[in-house]
């Protein structure tokens, strides 16, 4: 494709141009939000799990329920779908 553009400036500029699309592309499937991993580190005393903390599906960070009520991930920007969560 930058062979169609023989001058080096015209080149620049589609690599800038591409560059950028590249980023609204990323920042637009960041406001898709996508359901995060749920897990616990503990059980109650009949043996069932605890679920009391999520990760984001993107950056695999995780967070606990109780004290993170975020809508997007803290750490890349990622919009969560907080539905399971609520029902924990």
């Amino acid at each position: 494709m930058l062979s169609e553009y023989p001058k080096k400036e015209d080149q620049i500029l589609l690599l800038e141009m591409q560059g950028a699309l590249k980023l609204g592309i990323e920042a637009l499937q960041k406001q898709i939000a996508f359901k995060p991993e749920l897990y616990g580190d503990g059980c109650d005393k009949y043996g069932n799990d605890i679920i009391d903390c999520w990760c984001c599906p993107r950056c695999q960070m995780g967070y606990e329920i109780e004290c993170d009520d975020c809508k997007y991930c803290p750490n890349c920007g990622q919009k969560i779908d907080r539905s399971e969560i609520e029902q924990c």
